[in-house]
């Protein structure tokens, strides 16, 4: 049975049309989920005793957590979660000066086969439910850090919609490459785009210090001799910059 948590308020609309209740109760129903947070219906005061005793029909998803860890050098903090079936999956908090960075689990076990990561030492069990994974990131906004914020969704993985797994770098490369077929012209890799952001940024006057902290250079070296790159385009502009600035000297006889 669909977790109600995992719901849209579309769904949850059909779903009370099915029980038998109004459908504004949905949005009610979402704001107790996704606002509140609660995690039983007995909570959800505004609803009707019978509506109540109904949903609880469908679970809602509930995390309990583990075990923790908590880095001794910046304060980072890894979970270990476990899932309703027993599996167990792990998650990160990492604050940072521009807020706070959580790294959540897409799956149980993966099939990756990282020798750093102990997810995919046991292979690939299954994908997450979209409540699973959503309520990885609640437990920090709540009950974790204290903080009710609304949540910014940015700085995402790209996932392999088939498979729910990190997408390889070969993945895109292999349609990049395909395009630049199509198009005409030499192939190059997505990484190649990072040079082209540096260089570009470096012409339009980025400075060097903030380029690095953009680009995650551990070094100011990296960033300007391995990433910024001397175009045609700014050769021509220097040179049309000197003549600007060199007074004309007229030939007297």
């Amino acid at each position: 049975m669909t977790d109600i948590k995992s719901m849209t308020i579309d769904e949850l609309k059909k779903l009370m049309t099915t029980l038998g209740d109004k459908p504004f109760r949905a949005k009610q129903i979402y704001s107790w989920l996704h606002e509140h947070l609660v995690t039983s219906y007995d909570e959800m005061t505004n609803l009707s005793k019978s509506l109540r005793e109904k949903l609880k029909e469908y679970p809602v998803t509930a995390l309990k957590m583990v075990k923790v860890q908590t880095s001794r050098i910046d304060g980072t903090q890894k979970y270990l979660f476990r899932l309703s079936d027993g599996n167990v999956i792990e998650s990160v908090l990492m604050r940072y000066k521009h807020g706070n960075s959580v790294c959540i689990s897409s799956q149980a076990g993966c099939r990756m086969g990282c020798k750093f990561c102990a997810s995919t030492l046991g292979g690939l069990d299954r994908n997450l439910t979209p409540s699973e994974m959503l309520s990885q990131i609640l437990e920090y906004t709540d009950s974790r850090t204290g903080e009710k914020k609304c949540l910014v969704m940015r700085d995402l993985v790209f996932i392999n919609w088939r498979t729910g797994e990190p997408a390889k770098n070969s993945s895109y490369d292999t349609h990049l490459y395909k395009l630049c077929d199509e198009a005409g012209i030499k192939r190059f890799c997505m990484h190649a785009l990072r040079h082209t952001y540096a260089t570009r940024a470096i012409e339009r006057g980025v400075q060097p210090k903030v380029l690095q902290q953009l680009l995650g250079h551990a070094s100011i070296k990296t960033t300007m001799d391995r990433y910024v790159h001397v175009t045609d385009e700014s050769l021509a502009k220097a040179v049309q910059q000197f003549e600007a600035a060199t007074p004309t000297v007229e030939k007297r006889v």
